[in-house]
């Protein structure tokens, strides 16, 4: 089991609320009692996320990560949507390479980090939410 990463940069943009998009999905299981393959669709429901650009710096280089919020209602994510680009954050994140098939056939990879913890360290702005 890996640790979750700790990353302490700037926001490089107001967080973004998204919805994932519902699906429908097929599948099949065997069924023991009558020796048949049992076929089920299913419905996924969409769900909010929120999706942050993060800079951090290591002597004259610039790296940028992705970083998703999933539970956005948790205690510790609340003040994540006061958060703005430019304010200083400190992130403790589990890395996952997200794959996906395009409509056009091509394969995709994206490298995420999923925020488990956030905080904001010092703010470039009060927004007026707030104030």
């Amino acid at each position: 089991m890996t640790r979750p990463l700790i990353l302490t940069g700037y926001l490089g943009k107001d967080p973004e609320t998204r919805q994932t998009q519902e699906r429908v999905y097929e599948g099949s299981r065997k069924n023991p009692i009558a020796q048949l393959l049992d076929h089920y669709t299913g419905r996924t429901r969409s769900r909010e996320y929120i999706v942050m650009s993060l800079a951090t710096h290591q002597g004259n280089q610039t790296i940028w990560y992705r970083l998703v919020v999933w539970s956005s209602d948790q205690i510790c994510h609340r003040n994540i949507r006061f958060a703005g680009q430019g304010d200083q954050v400190k992130v403790q994140a589990w890395h996952e390479v997200y794959r996906f098939k395009a409509e056009d056939g091509t394969e995709h990879e994206i490298h995420q980090y999923i925020v488990v913890r956030f905080r904001v360290l010092k703010r470039k702005h009060v927004p007026h939410e707030i104030s």
